[in-house]
């Protein structure tokens, strides 16, 4: 099973070091991490396709305003909230763990809910144990056919039809009707 991935969104003025702590506290919880490297272009492609955003905002603050946050944080807030992304807030504390909060935000305006501390990593493990659960339960129809039974290595194959009590061409009750030997469904695959 594929873990899912978090995006850090940090401004430049945070110490790069505090960035790297919160990423070596994620993966140590078995989950990607990725984050606009300083040096490099900006893209969205990492925040696009993350399973979660963790802002870490100026200052170690528990809240932030519009006003208040950088251009790049306002932007990647504001998209995140707009792709319906799981948001949540980076915070130091005083004893000096790297935590993570749930938020209250409305795209704009981000504040930290005290008591979720690293609520994160079990509601990505829920999200990624149920997202596991419908792959593995979509393979296993297909594979059973639930329909018919039957499983064929080509797609594009021949595959028999059960015979049954209907007739074939519309003709019920009576198999076989005009040497037909089973019934001519149309049968179409996805």
């Amino acid at each position: 099973m594929k873990a899912s991935k978090i995006f850090i969104s940090a401004p430049i003025s945070i110490d790069w070091s505090t960035v790297q702590c919160f990423e070596s506290e994620i993966k140590k919880r078995g989950f990607g991490v990725s984050y606009w490297e300083r040096w490099s272009k900006y893209s969205n492609t990492d925040l696009d396709s993350s399973a979660a955003v963790v802002f870490i905002l100026p200052k170690n603050q528990f809240e932030c305003g519009h006003s208040e946050l950088p251009i790049g944080l306002k932007t990647e807030l504001s998209r995140a909230y707009a792709q319906g992304k799981k948001i949540y807030l980076g915070y130091v504390t005083s004893t000096g763990s790297y935590n993570i909060y749930d938020v209250n935000t409305n795209g704009k305006y981000i504040k930290g809910i005290s008591g979720t501390a690293n609520d994160i990593y079990g509601d990505l493990k829920s999200q990624d144990n149920a997202s596991q659960f419908l792959e593995d339960r979509m393979a296993k129809k297909i594979a059973q056919n639930s329909q018919y039974g039957a499983w064929v290595g080509n797609p594009c194959g021949e595959i028999e039809l059960p015979k049954g009590p209907t007739g074939s061409v519309g003709s019920p009750g009576v198999a076989g009707v005009a040497g037909i030997e089973y019934d001519e469904r149309l049968l179409l695959m996805a």
